[in-house]
């Protein structure tokens, strides 16, 4: 079972784009990862805090942000202002 949280978030649990950038700004994200969208055949992003917390991207509505490519799930995590330099495949 995943520790993701992929249903609709509650405010208090929502990660937005905007504020993924001020936590990363922050130094409150450790690492990311990617996971398929087990609905949309996409791809989710997955944020991990440094203090173990992880959340998962959302929209400003509260639905988990699903991005239909690996390149635009990575444009997205890098707009945020993380660095991607390697991705890892686990089968």
């Amino acid at each position: 079972m995943s520790k993701y949280y992929v249903g609709k978030a509650s405010k208090s649990k929502q990660l937005t784009m905007r504020l993924a950038q001020h936590y990363f700004d922050q130094g409150v994200i450790a690492s990311f990862h990617l996971l398929r969208d087990p609905i949309s055949s996409g791809w989710i992003v997955c944020i991990e805090g440094t203090s173990g917390t992880s959340w998962t991207l959302q929209t400003t509505r509260g639905e988990v942000r699903s991005f239909a490519s690996l390149d635009s799930a990575v444009k997205a995590v890098e707009d945020t202002g993380m660095r991607v330099s390697t991705l890892n495949i686990v089968v």
